[in-house]
């Protein structure tokens, strides 16, 4: 064997080396969140100023196999700091749910939106390293 034979082998079997270390350091990633949620709109009333106030309800299930701390926020889509309700720290345990409600008033706009798709329902958790992670809920209506 060459000497440019035996130092490209070192230096492959350094980086695989390398290479396992990191992944190890990193550990493993969690499971994908498996959420999924129901939702009610009751004592729906427009008014003339563009907006619409409601009961709203939510239940929330976690399919996955762990439990999940989160905090639960309704709020605008496309902006994190337009928050129509705020409702708190919850655990939802592996195969179990949690309902939250309040009263809102949001945009017609995105009431509407409500009407024929889905709130925009998003649970706050943390990664293993601290990092805060927003998950989207998938929401299906239940007629109230």
């Amino acid at each position: 064997m060459t000497t440019m034979t035996k130092m490209s082998k070192i230096m492959a079997l350094a980086v695989c080396g390398l290479a396992v270390a990191a992944a190890v350091a990193q550990g493993v990633p969690n499971q994908a969140l498996r959420l999924s949620g129901t939702y009610t709109l009751t004592n729906v009333s427009r008014s003339d100023d563009g907006t619409v106030s409601c009961d709203f309800s939510a239940t929330i299930t976690n399919g996955g196999e762990s439990d999940l701390d989160s905090r639960i926020v309704l709020r605008n889509r496309n902006d994190a700091a337009d928050v129509w309700a705020r409702f708190g720290d919850y655990t939802i345990e592996a195969g179990g749910n949690v309902t939250v409600s309040a009263s809102v008033t949001v945009p017609q706009r995105s009431f509407a939106a409500w009407e024929t798709g889905r709130p925009p329902l998003f649970v706050y958790t943390q990664d293993d390293r601290g990092t805060e992670k927003t998950f989207e809920v998938p929401m299906s209506r239940v007629p109230g």
